[in-house]
């Protein structure tokens, strides 16, 4: 499984997309998944949280390359990278 960081600098690039990818795929436990999900909102910060998952906004299925691409662009651009 995954180590939860304590904020999204600790992840390298791949974790991070692997953490997404979880999510995307469901792996684990609905428990697990929803502490995984808690965790992708509190360390992106980003304000779609979950939507970037489940909601995307093209309306069709992301990748987790283009989820994690979405977030680091939002965080650079908020000055929160």
């Amino acid at each position: 499984m995954i180590t939860f960081r304590q904020q999204l600098s600790e992840y390298a690039p791949d974790e991070f997309e692997s953490l997404v990818e979880m999510l995307i795929t469901a792996q684990g436990s609905s428990e697990f998944q929803d502490g995984l999900l808690e965790h992708f909102i509190d360390i992106t910060a980003h304000p779609q949280g979950s939507d970037l998952i489940y909601h995307p906004e093209s309306g069709t299925s992301e990748s987790a390359n283009s989820i994690v691409q979405k977030v680091m662009t939002w965080r650079q651009d908020n000055g929160l990278a």
